[in-house]
């Protein structure tokens, strides 16, 4: 294979400095519809308040995957293969949330746990049944709790601060991640010592993941 020769600096800054960022991504919670009317009952309105929480999504990470092999010796003197047999996908993804003033971020995820837990036949206990001794659940069916959620990863346009969208050779990514559900909200530590904005970090499970590459123009019309 030949060797290319060198590059001019303006060459490189086409080809490969226009780099994707971090910071530019939109999450989509989408509870199921049994989950939106329990939370409605329960002081939460997904659709009208849902998209604010969505907004204040501080972090969360792109889900991977991996191959499980078999190894196969000497087919081949002094060689060691791996032969593919299953893709296994990560089972959990963790978003951390900004806490809103009205903890209005807690109440989506904590609602959806009493969901599932079936907590009062899908109803949050009163206060005085609640902290009873002897208080017990009964989980609800999987398919009224389980979701199909999305990570949008989209750039901008730095130069002036315009999303991408404005530009019709640009792609956006978005990760589906199959039969979702919250799966374990993670301890929130609060201290006297300093002042800093709460967040809330919860880890939904989920079956699988599919990721769809799709040129903006493509979505526009």
């Amino acid at each position: 294979m030949a060797i290319v020769g060198p590059f001019k600096t303006s060459d490189i800054k086409s080809r490969i400095l226009h780099l994707a960022q971090t910071s530019v991504y939109q999450i989509k919670v989408a509870p199921p519809s049994a989950v939106i009317g329990h939370l409605k009952e329960n002081g939460f309105d997904y659709t009208q308040d849902g998209e604010d929480i969505e907004l204040l999504c501080n972090q969360t990470v792109l889900p991977g995957s991996s191959f499980s092999t078999h190894e196969v010796t000497d087919n081949y003197t002094g060689v060691s293969e791996r032969m593919v047999y299953r893709r296994q996908y990560d089972s959990t993804v963790d978003f951390t949330f900004y806490v809103d003033h009205d903890y209005k971020v807690m109440l989506l995820f904590d609602g959806w746990f009493d969901y599932i837990a079936g907590q009062g036949n899908g109803q949050r206990l009163t206060d005085e049944i609640a902290v009873k001794r002897d208080v017990n659940y009964r989980m609800n069916y999987p398919t009224s709790y389980k979701t199909n959620m999305y990570i949008v990863k989209f750039e901008k346009d730095v130069s002036n601060d315009r999303s991408v969208f404005e530009h019709d050779d640009t792609y956006q990514l978005t990760y589906t991640l199959v039969n979702a559900f919250p799966l374990n909200i993670i301890s929130t530590p609060i201290s006297y010592e300093g002042n800093n904005v709460l967040k809330y970090t919860v880890s939904m499970a989920f079956d699988r993941y599919v990721m769809n590459r799709r040129q903006v123009s493509e979505i526009e019309s």
